[in-house]
This record gives structure tokens, sequence and C-alpha cells, in this order.
């Protein structure tokens, strides 16, 4: 069996991963996939004034998230599960899609909030829209309270 678990950094998102054991029968693999918006216009560095073109931005956020998908992979699945990891840029639905499709996955696996009503009109939810318009199984995993309001750990740690 193989998984695609779309990860933020945050611990919301990475609430899934407990679960992800459980779900499968050796072997098995999950694709750890970080979607970052597209990075489309140079940047002047605060503290050196160089201009960072969307390239070496797009290059350095790639091995910031992929050295984040293969730490939480390895502490968190490590023995149940192969670890592939990928970071796309774009639109994050879209993106989890495209690489569930990629990678003929036979589930996709993601963390939601929970939202309903006007809270999820107003933020939307890549968990829903996922749901909405994958062809493939998804299962989603409500995470517990005290992890909804979180901030990223990805670069800090």
């Amino acid at each position: 069996m193989k998984i695609l678990i779309p990860l933020d950094g945050t611990p919301l998102a990475e609430s899934v991963l407990p679960h992800i054991c459980e779900l499968v029968n050796s072997p098995a693999e999950a694709v750890l996939v970080r979607v970052a918006p597209d990075v489309t216009a140079p940047i002047e560095a605060e503290a050196s004034g160089r201009i960072i073109s969307p390239w070496e931005q797009r290059h350095n956020l790639k091995g910031t998230y992929l050295r984040y998908l293969e730490r939480v992979g390895s502490e968190k699945l490590g023995g149940c599960l192969t670890i592939t990891a990928q970071v796309l840029f774009g639109k994050p639905a879209e993106e989890i899609l495209a690489a569930a499709r990629e990678h003929k996955v036979d589930l996709i696996a993601m963390a939601t909030h929970g939202r309903h009503g006007l809270s999820r009109l107003v933020h939307g939810s890549v968990a829903s829209q996922v749901l909405e318009d994958s062809e493939i199984p998804v299962v989603l995993f409500m995470a517990p309270k005290q992890v909804t309001r979180s901030v990223s750990r990805e670069v800090v740690e």
C-alpha cells in the first residue's frame, strides 16, 4: 500500500502520523508532501541587500522542507513504512492531487481542523477540496483541539 500524507510543518498536519502505521500492513510506503506557495518574484535579503532570485528562493525552501519531511517521517513513521519526501510549489489541493496521481498512491491521509459553517467558508479547507476533487480514497483525521492553533515547526526545529 502507498499512502500520500500532506504536511505543512504544523503539529495539526502531523497529528495524522500516529494513525498511519495502524492503517497499513508492511510492506508499505508513505509519500510525504509539502506544498509551498509558488515563488515568482525576486526579494531583497534584509541583512545584505542582496537580491535573491525566485530559483534560489525555491531551492532554499525545497532544501529546508525536504529536511523537515525526512526528519518527521523517520521519527514518526520510519519503523513501519518506507518514506519518500517531495516538495512542490503551487496551490495545495491541486498539487496534492497531482502528486497522488504521479505516485499512484492507494490512499491520501490528512488531518483536518474540522471547521464547518462560516469558519470553513471564510478560511477554506485544503482537506475538503482534496476530499471533493480526489479520485483516490481520502481519509481525514480530526486533529485534537490542542493542536489546531499551532504554528509551523519545520523551520524552527
